[in-house]
């Protein structure tokens, strides 16, 4: 059996004060976790939640935060939430 080793760094659900710790997880194909997320979702995630990811050669790349960053294909994004229903 392979195993994979998984990086996993959380995040609070106000992305401006860990955006950084987001780019560097897409850049290097970490997994976040951003938990406590509310009804509305920063505005900022919207290109990575939408998947507007943009495939340059052979490489991906994502404009995200006003900034073309490097997209690993191993990133993974999960997010928790309190609330009882959410949409």
């Amino acid at each position: 059996m392979n195993k994979k080793l998984i990086k996993l760094n959380a995040v609070s659900s106000n992305p401006d004060q860990d955006m950084k710790t987001l780019k560097l997880a897409i850049k290097a194909g970490f997994t976040v976790l951003i938990e406590n997320v509310q009804e509305t979702i920063n505005v900022a995630l919207e290109p990575l939640l939408s998947k507007q990811i943009v495939k340059k050669g052979k490489f991906f790349e994502l404009f995200i935060d006003n900034e073309t960053i490097d997209f690993n294909p191993e990133f993974n994004l999960y997010m928790t939430s309190t609330l009882p229903r959410p949409h």
